[in-house]
């Protein structure tokens, strides 16, 4: 009986398809027959590498059902890591720093959405944290002592007759006097981010930040393993090896470059903040962070940091 019982194991064994029994012959959580189709080293570990420079590793491109040598798959303008497939109000470049799913909009299925979620419990919550290029992962992304909930982010509600009013993320309104001297200061998202060390956690840079050995993503649940999305649900690519397809390809270059070029001019440095004017206070434009002081005359604005598309 126990050599009948064997010898079934193994003709079950041997009727598995190859595919399924190496569905990821390095244990990088991407499945073989994806990265074959993009050319990432099926035998070799390259879940965290990002070789289109879209800020998005190769697993966070796998979980974002986008092309990872494409840095922005559908030809829309946006880049892949700025994509909300999910419109949760979090980014994929967010999801994959704070380990949800960008295809899902309530990851843990606890009833409340991503963006409503405060993974690092600082008072405001994903899509804040999104919006207002704060950390999501940090209670204070810029180490100054007060926790992101406390720095005002939100988006301007008004700005009348001197008076300045805030919409918080957090919930509520903030208002107060906005002063000649205010100092008023601009920047994008992108560029926040990439100060606050946003930017390189969910690409190629983040590999470098864990300890050898470690698993670069081990606080994130994949209910449905590699066959989570199905092949058909990938996006196309014309790297598979065909040389029928290199016009496409010089197509891709040129749109990329063309898309490169455009993101260098409409997001300038992303080094530093620049000087700005009190025109820049329109009704919903969003708030990075703003101090306050309290005067006899009320509330009064010292700094108010904003964030431009």
């Amino acid at each position: 009986m126990r050599r009948i019982g064997l010898a079934l194991m193994l003709l079950t064994l041997l009727l598995v398809p190859p595919v399924a029994q190496a569905g990821d012959r390095d244990h990088d959580r991407l499945p073989d027959r994806w990265e074959q189709r993009f050319r990432t080293a099926p035998k070799a570990k390259s879940s965290q590498r990002d070789p289109d420079r879209d800020e998005l590793s190769n697993l966070a491109e796998y979980r974002s059902k986008t092309n990872p040598r494409r840095p922005d798959s559908d030809r829309d303008r946006v880049r892949d890591d700025d994509e909300d497939p999910d419109r949760d109000r979090v980014d994929n470049g967010n999801e994959a720093a704070q380990r949800t799913h960008p295809r899902k909009r309530d990851s843990d299925r606890d009833g409340r959405r991503d963006g409503r979620e405060d993974r690092d419990r600082d008072g405001l919550d994903n899509a804040g944290e999104d919006a207002s290029g704060n950390d999501p992962t940090d209670r204070d992304t810029d180490d100054d002592g007060v926790r992101d909930g406390a720095e005002n982010a939100g988006v301007v509600a008004s700005h009348t007759d001197g008076t300045l009013t805030i919409a918080l993320a957090r919930g509520g309104r903030l208002a107060g006097l906005l002063y000649e001297d205010t100092r008023v200061t601009c920047s994008t998202e992108d560029a926040e981010e990439a100060r606050n060390g946003r930017r390189g956690r969910s690409g190629a840079r983040a590999q470098r930040s864990q300890e050898p050995g470690a698993d670069p993503d081990d606080g994130f649940e994949d209910d449905g393993g590699l066959d989570d999305f199905p092949e058909d649900d990938f996006p196309e690519d014309e790297g598979d090896g065909d040389d029928s397809d290199d016009q496409d390809d010089e197509d891709w270059d040129a749109f990329d470059d063309e898309f490169d070029r455009e993101l260098a001019e409409d997001r300038g440095d992303r080094g530093g903040r620049q000087q700005c004017s009190a025109e820049q206070l329109r009704r919903g434009t969003r708030v990075h962070s703003a101090t306050v002081q309290r005067t006899a005359d009320g509330l009064e604005f010292l700094a108010v940091e904003l964030i431009l598309s």
